[in-house]
């Protein structure tokens, strides 16, 4: 299904957060959220993705109906380097260094 997908669309009211992004991610799939929760600190606005406001169908319309003329080969580019700097290793080297600034 994300194969297929030109972009992941999560009209979300509310949300901690949400494995669809990390899917979508996997798939260098743009993402068109609602701002809410975790979504807006995983989706970067106009650069992974687009955030609209919850509640505002209109907004999400605009968005939808914008894409008829955008190109997708520089978001995807952007997802591909958002990836490299978010990934386990990084994430797992930034812990270790938390931590021991705490023992220092």
């Amino acid at each position: 299904l994300f194969n297929r997908a030109d972009v992941v669309v999560l009209p979300y009211l509310t949300a901690t957060g949400s494995a669809v992004v990390s899917l979508a991610y996997n798939y260098n799939k743009p993402i068109i959220a609602t701002e809410v929760g975790g979504l807006k600190d995983v989706v970067k606005r106009n650069v992974t993705g687009w955030l609209v406001s919850p509640e505002s169908p209109d907004e999400l319309a605009e968005v939808i109906n914008s894409l008829k003329t955008y190109r997708f080969s520089e978001m995807k580019n952007n997802i591909k380097n958002y990836k490299k700097t978010k990934n386990w290793e990084n994430h797992s080297r930034s812990i270790v260094t938390f931590l021991s600034s705490l023992t220092n």
